[in-house]
């Protein structure tokens, strides 16, 4: 066997192997969504699991998340936060809600079912993209921590992703809410059947948008 043929079947067995976690995690959702009784906390618990498999481990993730700056706003709570631990020097916990500086947060992801109310996901979207960096806040270097306005970026927000279940819906019905909530989300990942659709309103984009 030559060494071409040799790295094609290796990468058919990543593909393969990535096929098989794609199909186990749409039939967990499917599981929660078809639940009634488990409600919104089951699915947020599948899509925590979906999330904790493809973001480096670097990364801390946790529910039932209110995102504050430092002139006293916040967000609307945020079912799943993606947030560097080391660079916060504290988190507040009130109950089951946890209260993290903006600045650590690096994605925030809203868990639906296929009933999506685009008003109300407006407004989660607009409540953190009010939120204010601040150019004096604790940034995490390598070589240790500064205040210096030099050293810290200038204005950052988190990725803003919509996880959404469509089973029952078609491509049009997806497309549609997609198009109608493009302003409001840097990704949605939308499951549909055994497969998962992801929109990226702003591709095009440079990252320095």
């Amino acid at each position: 066997m030559g060494e071409t043929e040799r790295t094609g079947k290796v990468e058919q067995l990543i593909l393969e192997n990535y096929q098989r976690l794609n199909s186990m995690i749409s039939e967990e959702v499917d599981f929660a969504s078809n639940h009634g009784g488990l409600t919104g906390d089951s699915r947020e618990v599948m899509w925590l699991e979906f999330f904790r498999k493809i973001i480096p481990k670097k990364y801390s993730l946790a529910q039932g998340v209110i995102i504050i700056d430092s002139d006293g706003n916040h967000s609307n709570e945020v079912d799943i936060a993606v947030f560097d631990e080391q660079y916060t020097p504290y988190v507040f916990q009130h109950n089951s809600l946890k209260f993290i500086p903006i600045e650590a947060v690096a994605v925030a992801i809203e868990c639906k079912s296929s009933n999506l109310k685009e008003k109300g996901l407006e407004e989660w979207s607009k409540k953190i993209k009010q939120l204010t960096p601040k150019t004096t806040g604790i940034a995490r270097m390598a070589t240790g921590y500064f205040t210096s306005e030099s050293n810290t970026q200038k204005r950052t927000r988190p990725l803003l992703i919509l996880a959404s279940n469509f089973k029952r819906e078609g491509d049009q019905t997806i497309s549609s809410k997609a198009a109608k909530l493009a302003a409001s989300f840097d990704f949605m990942l939308m499951k549909k059947s055994n497969e998962f659709q992801l929109k990226v309103p702003n591709e095009h984009e440079h990252l320095r948008w």
